[in-house]
Formats: structure tokens, sequence, C-alpha cells
């Protein structure tokens, strides 16, 4: 993040905090903490009580919800626990290859903006997590009103730079309502999260495209829409030009799972770690021109440290231990290969560093005013490239139609589906604050009271019902260590 942004947050959280203490906040705004501002309401508390009361079905709707909640909970606690294994094995904590340490992307990554997220997105980050975080809200809301739980208030918050949304119920209404509605409001938020990220894949897999299909058609690939001024690719990449591959990576054909270009140009930007992830053939070349410099490569010199800026290191397709420098240019423009025995002479090869920040891409595209393509190589991190570089799955069907429309839509639903993945899966894990510990409670009391005919506080106070509420303690606790522990190790490694 760098020092404006900063200098802004900081700015902003003094200017709150002045205005607190003088007393000059608005109406239903009131700051809990230094970094905790929060707005509420009561104007919505009749709609949801009528909303909840007139439509009978939705016992059972949040029936089914609880059932897929249950479900949530176990998945987010196998996901827990492989973010676990994988972050301890990148810190070094556990024995393991090289290879297996690097080869996939983080499980869990978080979400800080300016460093993981592009300040661009910024807008659609603060829109998407409140749309889920509302939408969260909503379900707990609604499942309330439909067990004649009141709703006092709801609002929207911001805890230092993560805005949100909260609802406050009635605590007496609550503890006196029947277990299964208690459970099916605890549950009702992740239900309502796993329906919307169902919408927006949906939306982002065919459905926005039949949506705008009054104004808006198949780009065929995916459309320059927007270059930032600071990329290496300004001027070299025109708007409108369709990127048709990123090296061997088709973008202008849906595949037989529906994957969209633009889920495809996102997927090898930001998901692949060589060279050999988007190659399905080498390079033959000849000779070596390797200046002793050229492989040399590190954090501070991902690229190499040879002053001739043409020369690259190269490894065999085939086998990696054969470093050579080649012109890369030049070697791009050589016959494809297999293996070394399909080259004349020479060796076959593809580009390769160590670091992403020394990634080699051919980019194949088409200029708006020239029908045959041409191949563009950039050289450096592939996930700035993503950043950099704004593209639509659609072009406009007239030329007074804004072209990034689709492009900020498609942007928002991902974000909206990563997000409520994220709410869906990570807060139905039985942890302290989160939906998943009232989860695992209620339904150990559930399963408690069924079986012994008593209601939940007698079923509770049995000798079985004690070593219930015990268990229930200690895998609480255990998964919100385990789960502290990855938020800090992922946050470790993006430090180091």
């Amino acid at each position: 993040m760098s020092c404006g942004w900063l200098l802004a947050f900081a700015g902003a959280w003094a200017a709150v905090n002045l205005a607190s203490r003088l007393r000059r906040l608005p109406y239903g705004l009131e700051l809990l903490s230094p970094l905790h501002l929060r707005l509420s309401t009561t104007a919505l508390n009749n709609a949801i009580a009528k909303l909840g009361g007139q439509v009978p079905l939705f016992d059972g709707f949040y029936s089914v919800g609880t059932v897929v909640s249950m479900c949530s909970m176990v998945l987010g606690i196998v996901v827990l626990l492989a973010a676990a294994v994988q972050i301890a094995a990148r810190l070094g904590l556990i024995p393991t290859t090289n290879t297996a340490q690097t080869a996939l992307p983080l499980v869990l990554r978080p979400v800080i903006p300016g460093i993981t997220l592009p300040t661009a997105h910024l807008v659609h980050y603060v829109v998407a997590l409140l749309l889920c975080a509302g939408v969260h809200e909503l379900g707990h809301a609604i499942a309330a009103a439909r067990a004649n739980v009141h709703m006092r208030r709801a609002g929207v918050f911001l805890a230092a730079i993560w805005p949100g949304a909260f609802v406050e119920l009635s605590r007496r209404q609550l503890d006196r309502a029947a277990l299964g509605a208690r459970l099916r409001i605890v549950c009702a938020g992740v239900w309502h999260n796993a329906i919307t990220a169902v919408v927006a894949w949906l939306l982002v897999h065919g459905g926005l495209s039949i949506m705008l299909w009054p104004g808006w058609v198949s780009a065929k690939g995916a459309m320059v829409v927007s270059v930032l001024p600071d990329s290496p690719l300004s001027g070299r990449l025109p708007l409108c030009s369709i990127v048709l591959e990123i090296d061997d990576i088709k973008l202008n054909t849906v595949d037989r799972l529906g994957t969209t270009p633009l889920a495809r140009w996102t997927t090898v930007l930001t998901a692949t770690t060589s060279s050999r992830d988007t190659h399905t053939a080498g390079f033959c070349a000849a000779g070596n021109l390797d200046d002793g410099l050229c492989c040399e490569m590190s954090p501070l010199f991902p690229l190499g440290e040879s002053p001739d800026t043409r020369l690259f290191c190269f490894d065999g397709f085939n086998v990696s231990d054969t470093s050579r420098c080649f012109d890369l240019n030049d070697v791009f423009e050589h016959p494809r290969c297999q293996s070394d025995a399909d080259c004349t002479e020479g060796l076959c090869v593809l580009p390769s560093s160590p670091f992403s920040a020394g990634r080699v891409l051919r980019i194949l595209h088409r200029a708006p005013d020239s029908s045959e393509p041409k191949t563009l190589v950039y050289a450096g991190s592939p996930t700035e490239l993503w950043s950099h570089v704004q593209v639509s799955a659609l072009r406009p069907r007239w030329s007074w139609l804004p072209i990034a429309l689709p492009a900020q839509l498609e942007a928002l639903l991902q974000y909206v589906f990563a997000f409520s993945v994220a709410f869906c899966v990570l807060n139905s894990l039985p942890a302290y604050h989160l939906d998943g510990f009232h989860m695992l409670r209620l339904s150990v009391a559930c399963l408690e009271s069924c079986s012994t005919g008593e209601s939940d506080s007698i079923a509770l106070s049995t000798p079985r019902g004690i070593w219930a509420c015990r268990f229930c303690n200690i895998a609480s606790l255990l998964v919100t260590i385990l789960l502290v522990g990855c938020v800090a190790g992922s946050i470790m490694l993006l430090i180091l």
C-alpha cells in the first residue's frame, strides 16, 4: 500500500474520531472503537417482519439451508486443514519438496487493498463485500422473523478497512425460540451466501452475456477495455484489441466446462506458476549466448542480471536442468517442438525463471484496425499484467455504448462469487465469533434433546450432555487456534 493510501487512511479515521469526540457524528452513526464505525437503523424492522410472516414456505426453505450449512461446516474444516498443511509447508515447518510448496496457489489468501487487491478493484471489493454481508444478515433477519424473533436494528459497519453488515435480534425472544428455529436462524446467513454464490457463478458463466445481449455480443476473445498508464503495455496493447491467446492458452473459445475467456484470462495470469503451465510445446533453439549473467536470477533481478535485455534464460522443455541463454524474440520465431528430437539442431526449450516477476508471456492479439493477429512479448509479473489490463468477453454492438460495462459487471460478479464462497465456507467453521460456533452447539443440543426427549437445557445437564458440551468447547478452541494460525501464516508468507 502506497504512502498516499496510508495517509488518506490515517487522516480519514482521525477525522472520524475527532467528530465523535466533538459529538458531530450524524444520527445513527456511532464510533464503537477508534477503528470501528457503525451506522444502524430501525427503518427495515417492519418490512422484515412482514416478509417473514407472509411466506410460509420459508420454514422448508431454511430447513434445507440448515442441512447445506452443516455440510459447509464439514467442507470448511477440510479446507482449513488443507490450508494449514500448505502454509506450514511453505514456511518450512513440515518437511516437503520445493515443488509441493510452490505448485499450487494458497488455499487461504488474505485480501488486503493495495497489497493483494489491486487499488483499481477497490470499488468492486467494497460493493461485493457489502452485498455479500448484507445478503448474509438478511438471511438471519428473515429466518428470525419467521420464528417471531424481533429484529431490533440493522446496519453497516467499517472495521479499519473492512466493511460489513449486521442485524441485532432480541436476545430474550431468541433464547425462548424453539431449538430447531434457533438453528435455522443461525444457518440462514450461510445458506443465503451459498445461493448467492450459485447465482453469481451462473451469471459469470453465460447469464450476464444473455442479459446484455441487446447491446453487447461476444468479442470472441478478451477485448482490452483499459490499460493503466504506468503499465509496460501502455501504448503497445491498443484499446479494443482482442486477445486471442496467452502462450498456448486460447481465449477465443469456451470449453466444455463453460469457462469464459475472461475467467481463463484471470486463471492464466493469477493461478499459474511457470511457463510449463501455459505451454503445450517448446521452441527449437540452437547455440548459447550465455554471458555469465543471463541465468543469474534473484528476487531483485527476476529476469536475470544480463545488461543485454534481449537475452533470457531458457530450460529444456522436458528436462529443467539444461539452462541456456538465447535471444528471446528470436527463439519465439523458431519451430515448435515436444522434445530435442523434433529440432534439426539445438534443443527444445522454454523460458524459465523461478520468480513470478520473471515470467515471459506471448500475447496473441488482433488490433482494432487490423485483421491480422500479432504477437506481443511481455516479461514481468503475470499478476501485475492482470491488474494493469482490464478485459471484457463482450464488445458493444454500437460505438456509443460503454466498452467497459460488461467487464466491470463481470469483475463485480467474480468478487461476489469469491466472497460468497468465503462467507459460506469460513463462517460455518465452529470457531469463536463465527456462525459455525453456534451451529455446532445448537446441532449437538438438538441431537441430545431428540435422544432424551427432554428440552435442550435438561438434555445438556445430563452426564452425556455435559460431555457433548465439552466436546463443542474443545472443538471450537482447536478450530479457532488453527484459523488464527492460518491467517497469521498467510500474512507471514506475504511479508516473506
